[in-house]
């Protein structure tokens, strides 16, 4: 997966625009994160490019299943910690979860003191699964109401809880509020 994400941003700059588009409806796009400021009347855009697929490739079906596996137990663990049985939050969110792969791409920056890379936020969904590159720094978390920096880890995933986990957890689980800063030569990889 991290493979056929590298390969795709590796594209020159005019073959990667074939994909750009606004129609969240196609299966293969690429896309910019905006930030509406209210004080200026077009939206800002983020210093990145994303890339989700919906893709029936071998690659990207191979590993929405293992990512799945992952979830499942995942969500057996946070159900556990909670005093409930096992599959409890699975039933709650369904079988059959949406999962979508994503790549987000942040170009080298000339100038990273004056850009963003994505804007403070948290996950609507229940869990995302995080893979960085390694030693590519540029995820950062609130903690103690200070930004930390999440360190790559060789083949490790970061998981964030979303706004579904913290609402099915009655507020006991807190969700994720996370951003990604630019850095020059920054370029990670988040699925």
């Amino acid at each position: 997966m991290i493979t056929a994400m590298v390969q795709f941003f590796k594209l020159p700059p005019e073959e990667r625009a074939k994909y750009f588009t606004t129609d969240h409806s196609k299966q293969v796009k690429l896309f910019n994160y905006y930030l509406k400021v209210e004080e200026q009347e077009q939206n800002v855009t983020m210093w990145s490019e994303t890339f989700p697929s919906k893709s029936k490739s071998e690659v990207f079906a191979e590993y929405a299943k293992e990512i799945g596996r992952l979830m499942k137990m995942l969500l057996g663990l946070l159900s556990q910690g909670l005093g409930l049985e096992k599959d409890c939050l699975q039933k709650k969110l369904g079988d059959n979860p949406t999962l979508i792969a994503r790549g987000n791409y942040y170009p080298p920056c000339p100038d990273p003191e004056v850009t963003l890379g994505l804007a403070i936020r948290t996950d609507l969904n229940a869990l995302t699964v995080l893979r960085q590159t390694e030693g590519v720094t540029g995820l950062q978390v609130i903690k103690d109401g200070k930004w930390v920096a999440v360190d790559s880890l060789p083949s490790a995933f970061v998981i964030n809880l979303g706004d579904q986990i913290q609402v099915l957890s009655n507020g006991r689980y807190k969700k994720v509020h996370d951003r990604a800063v630019t850095q020059q030569g920054h370029c990670d990889w988040c699925n």
